[in-house]
C-alpha cells in the first residue's frame, strides 16, 4: 500500500497534512485485505488565482484498488470542507465497489457450481 499526497499552488501545511491523514487514510481500512495493492493519490489544490472573491480550494482523490480507480473530487473555499467532502465520495465509492465485487463473485461461485453439475 502506497500513499502519496500532492500540493499543487499553495504550501502544503502541517495542519492540511494532518486533516488527510485524519479523514483520507482510515478509509483504507474499510477495503478488505485480499483486495491489495492499494494505491492512494491525494491531491489538494488552490485554484487558478483569477476568482473575483476568496480563494476556491480543490481535494482530489484517486484509489488504485487491483487496477480499478475510484475517483473523488471536491471544490470549496475551504480546503478543510473540500477534504471533508471528498471523504464522504470516497466512502460512498468504496461501498459501492465492496457491493460489486461481492455481486460479482457470488455469480461467479454460481458459475462454478453450474459447471460442476454438467
Amino acid at each position: 500500500m502506497s500513499t502519496k499526497i500532492k500540493a499543487t499552488n499553495f504550501d502544503l501545511t502541517p495542519s492540511i497534512q494532518l486533516a488527510i491523514e485524519k479523514k483520507i487514510e482510515p478509509l483504507l481500512k474499510l477495503i478488505p485485505a485480499k483486495m491489495a495493492p492499494i494505491e492512494l493519490e491525494v491531491e489538494v489544490a488552490k485554484i487558478d488565482p483569477r476568482h473575483q472573491k476568496g480563494d476556491v480550494f480543490r481535494a482530489e482523490v484517486n484509489l488504485v484498488i487491483k487496477g480499478d480507480v475510484l475517483r473523488a473530487e471536491s471544490a470549496k473555499e475551504d480546503i478543510f470542507m473540500a477534504i471533508n467532502e471528498v471523504k464522504d465520495k470516497m466512502q460512498v465509492l468504496i461501498a459501492k465497489y465492496k457491493t460489486k465485487a461481492e455481486v460479482a463473485k457470488r455469480s461467479q461461485r454460481k458459475v462454478k457450481e453450474k459447471i460442476r453439475e454438467v
